[in-house]
């Protein structure tokens, strides 16, 4: 639906077929699934989520479109939970290039516009708000990640060994795709640090731009904490895992962790070795 936003078109059949898979999803009763569906689509154009037309050729069936605000909700949540390798490594890209511009103009130097229009516009309208857009997206994975462990948690006070191929399919998925993140992160934070220590630079000899001053500290403070997130994130969740189940599992089971090295590259691998008794 939402990748043919700008000219696809639904009719109420298809909004009623929507909303009864969410219905059955959430485990809800069918047999009022028409009264229901009909109340919904209402409140979904009162609060202007999407635009209703009649048309005489539908005979009497309506056709919906999404409202702006409805697209923009939804490109929103949908942007939020495609966290790919591909996407950051764009995204990465797109702040380099406004950062280096930034930075050569600060170093050209100027008047005040030309430091509001050439320096602080760019970093506060395009590359605070895409480190602001990864950073939401890492806390989403993190509540993502937690939720799993939680499961597993569950899972142990009834089945200890299902857990355990849980936690082990749980570290083989996500190891792949963090040290990728985490090589696309540590590649370009080196250029995007030297970039914004280029802009700090220009600034010292001036004492009307604390204002860019301000700006660049708190992009360097938000570019450390993407950078790191992944790192943290192999470290906590392989040694709450192992921890998790070290305290679950019969005396019988020894769990063992590989060392972690350099840099964190990888996570933690479980070593379970059945000692007989």
């Amino acid at each position: 639906m939402n990748g043919e936003r700008l000219d696809g078109e639904m009719s109420e059949g298809e909004l009623v077929d929507a909303f009864r898979h969410v219905s059955d999803a959430f485990e809800q009763t069918s047999e009022t699934i028409g009264v229901r569906a009909n109340n919904a689509i209402n409140d979904m154009v009162r609060q202007r989520l999407l635009n209703r037309f009649t048309s005489e050729q539908a005979e009497g069936n309506a056709i919906y479109r999404l409202t702006p605000l409805g697209i923009g909700i939804t490109d929103y949540y949908i942007r939020q939970r495609e966290f790919s390798t591909l996407r950051l490594s764009m995204q990465l890209s797109i702040v380099a290039g406004e950062l280096k511009r930034a930075a050569d103009a600060a170093a050209e130097g100027g008047d005040e516009f030309h430091w509001h229009r050439n320096v602080y516009a760019p970093l506060k309208y395009s590359v605070a708000e895409i480190f602001d857009s990864i950073d939401l997206t890492q806390r989403i994975m993190d509540e993502q990640q937690q939720q799993v462990k939680d499961d597993i948690a569950q899972l142990l006070n009834k089945d200890w060994r299902a857990a355990i191929s849980s936690c082990e399919l749980l570290l083989s998925e996500t190891s792949g795709t963090l040290r990728e993140l985490q090589d696309t992160l540590e590649a370009a934070g080196d250029k995007l640090q030297a970039n914004l220590l280029r802009i700090q630079d220009a600034t010292m000899t001036h004492d009307d731009l604390h204002f860019v001053d301000r700006l660049v500290f708190d992009l360097q403070s938000k570019l450390d904490r993407i950078i790191s997130w992944v790192s943290s994130l192999l470290i906590y969740g392989s040694v709450t895992i192992v921890t998790c189940i070290n305290l679950s599992v019969p005396r019988s089971i020894w769990i063992k962790t590989v060392s972690l090295p350099s840099g964190c590259a990888s996570p933690c691998r479980l070593i379970l070795t059945i000692r007989g008794r």
